[in-house]
C-alpha cells in the first residue's frame, strides 16, 4: 500500500494547503482551462525563454518541437491536477526532476525563471476571458500563481543540490559507494518522472530489478553486506523492488498506455512507486551507516578490488548466471607499452597513469560491474548480464575513452596511453580459470594483432 503523506514534511504541507486554499470548482475550472490551453500556455513558456540569445544554442528547434513542448504539456496537467490536494508527493517530486534536469544538461536558472513568466502572463490572460466571474478569476489567478511559485522554488533547489553534488568528492571507498547507489535510486525515480511526462511512454516503464540499482542489489550488495542483520535488511529491499515491479509497474505502463489513462489513478501509482523508493533508499543508508571503514580488499594504489577476491566472485556470478539463465564477460584490458611510460617518465608518472587509467574503467561500467587491478599493468573487469555484442560495445568505448584522454603528470606535462583488451564470454564454464584463460588468450591476439584493440575470445 502506498505511504499515507507524512504531516511533518513542510514541501508537502505548504503544497497540500496551496491545493486547498481555493474551492474546487475552481481549482478544478483552472485544470480544465489547462488542459484545453496547452498548446498555447507551452508556447508562451519557451516563447519568453528563447527570447534570450542564449537559449537558442542551447536549445535546438526540433529539441524545442518533438520533446520540451509536449513534455512542458503533461508537467501543467500534473501541477494543476486537483488530485495533488490528498497527494501532492508526485508532483513535489516531478518538479524537483525538472530542476535536476537542467542542472546535468547545463541550461541556466535565470531562464527557467523566464519561461514562467510568459508562462503565468499567458495563464492569466486566459484566465481572464474565462466564464468564471470576476471573483473566480481573482481566486484562480492566486491560485495558480502560488503554485507557478512552488514549482519554481522546488526546481531552484533541486538545481543547486545537483551542482552540490556534483562538485562534492565522496571522501572514502564507502561513502563513494553510498552515494553512487543513492543517485542511482535517484535516477530510477527521475526515469519514472520523465515517462510521466513523456509523448511516446508506451514500452518505457522499465523493470527496477533489471535497473543499474537493481543490479547493484542482486550482483555487488550481498558482497558487502553478508551479516544476518545486513541479508535481512536486503531481502526486505528485494520485496520492497519484487513488489513495485510485479504490482505496480504494470498498472502504471497500462495508464501511460491508455488503458487506463485517468490523470488521478496515475498520480497515485506514481507515489506508490516514489514512496516504495524512499523506503529503499531509507534502507539503504541504513547499510551503508553499519558498514564499517575497512577497505583492505582493494588495491592501495588504484582503490579497484584485489586479485585474491576474483576466484570467490567468479563462482558466485557463474551460479548466479546458471540460475537465471543469463550470462556475463570477463575483459583482460592491458596497458600499451607502459614500461616505456616508467623508463621515459619515471616510476611516479607510471603510477599516476595507473591511477588515471583504473579510474577511467571505474567510470565507464555500472556499478553492479567488478573492476580489479589483475596484475601490475593489467585489469579485468566482470560484466554482469551482458552478451557478447554489449560487452564488445562496453569494450570499445573503454578503448576509444582512453586513448583520447590526457593524462596529466606532476611536471604540468600530459601523456596519453592506449589499451589492448580481451574479452571473452560465459557459456557454461564450470571452472572460473577456464573463462580467464580465454580472455588472456583473446588479450594476446588483440596485443599480436598491433595493439589498441578489442578482441573477442572465439566460442
Amino acid at each position: 500500500m502506498a505511504q499515507t503523506e507524512r504531516p511533518d514534511n513542510p514541501s508537502v504541507s505548504e503544497w497540500a494547503a496551496a491545493y486547498m486554499r481555493v474551492p474546487a470548482a475552481v481549482a478544478n475550472g483552472v485544470a480544465h482551462l489547462v488542459d484545453a490551453q496547452m498548446v498555447p500556455l507551452s508556447v508562451a513558456f519557451y516563447r519568453d525563454l528563447l527570447a534570450r540569445p542564449e537559449a537558442a544554442q542551447l536549445i535546438p528547434v526540433d529539441t524545442l518541437n518533438n520533446r520540451l513542448l509536449p513534455s512542458i504539456q503533461r508537467w501543467m496537467q500534473f501541477l494543476f491536477d486537483p488530485v495533488n490536494s490528498s497527494s501532492p508527493s508526485p508532483t513535489i517530486a516531478l518538479q524537483r526532476h525538472v530542476g535536476e534536469v537542467h542542472a546535468r544538461v547545463g541550461i541556466p536558472l535565470h531562464l527557467v525563471i523566464q519561461g514562467f513568466r510568459g508562462f503565468k502572463r499567458e495563464l492569466n490572460a486566459l484566465l481572464a476571458q474565462s466564464v468564471m466571474t470576476p471573483q473566480e478569476q481573482l481566486q484562480a489567478s492566486v491560485y495558480a500563481g502560488e503554485l507557478a511559485d512552488l514549482s519554481l522554488a522546488e526546481m531552484l533547489g533541486a538545481h543547486q543540490r545537483s551542482l552540490a553534488i556534483t562538485s562534492r568528492a565522496a571522501p572514502d571507498r564507502t561513502e563513494s559507494e553510498r552515494h553512487e547507489q543513492l543517485v542511482a535510486l535517484s535516477d530510477e525515480e527521475n526515469r519514472f518522472l520523465h515517462t510521466m511526462l513523456s509523448t511516446v511512454p508506451t514500452g518505457e516503464v522499465k523493470s527496477l530489478a533489471t535497473s543499474p540499482f537493481g543490479l547493484w542489489l542482486n550482483h555487488k550488495a550481498p558482497l558487502l553486506f553478508d551479516e544476518a542483520a545486513e541479508t535481512a535488511t536486503l531481502n526486505r529491499i528485494a520485496q520492497t523492488i519484487d513488489r513495485l515491479d510485479r504490482d505496480v509497474l504494470p498498472q502504471l505502463q497500462a495508464g501511460l498506455s491508455g488503458v487506463n489513462a485517468a490523470g488521478n489513478g496515475l498520480a497515485l501509482m506514481l507515489r506508490e512507486v516514489v514512496a516504495g523508493l524512499e523506503d529503499v533508499r531509507a534502507a539503504v543508508n541504513q547499510l551503508f551507516d553499519r558498514l564499517a571503514s575497512n577497505d583492505g580488499y582493494r588495491d592501495t594504489l588504484t582503490q579497484l578490488l584485489n586479485r585474491p577476491l576474483l576466484a570467490s566472485i567468479l563462482h558466485r556470478e557463474m551460479e548466479l548466471a546458471r540460475r537465471k539463465r543469463s550470462t556475463f564477460s570477463v575483459m583482460l584490458v592491458d596497458i600499451d607499452h607502459f614500461s616505456e611510460v616508467n623508463q621515459t617518465h619515471g616510476h611516479e608518472a607510471g603510477d599516476r597513469v595507473l591511477q588515471h587509467v583504473a579510474a577511467l574503467l571505474a567510470n565507464q561500467v555500472r556499478s553492479s560491474d567488478f573492476v580489479f587491478r589483475y596484475g601490475g599493468e593489467e585489469f579485468l573487469i566482470l560484466l554482469v548480464e551482458l552478451d557478447a555484442a554489449q560487452s564488445l560495445a562496453v569494450a570499445e568505448k573503454i578503448r576509444r575513452t582512453v586513448e583520447n584522454a590526457d593524462i596529466p603528470l606532476s611536471d604540468g606535462n600530459s601523456l596519453q596511453v592506449t589499451l589492448s583488451l580481451g574479452v571473452a564470454l560465459y557459456e557454461g564454464q564450470h571452472d572460473p580459470h577456464s573463462i580467464t584463460d580465454l580472455a588472456d588468450q583473446a588479450l594476446a591476439l588483440a596485443k599480436g594483432g598491433g595493439r589498441n584493440r578489442v578482441m573477442m575470445a572465439a566460442a
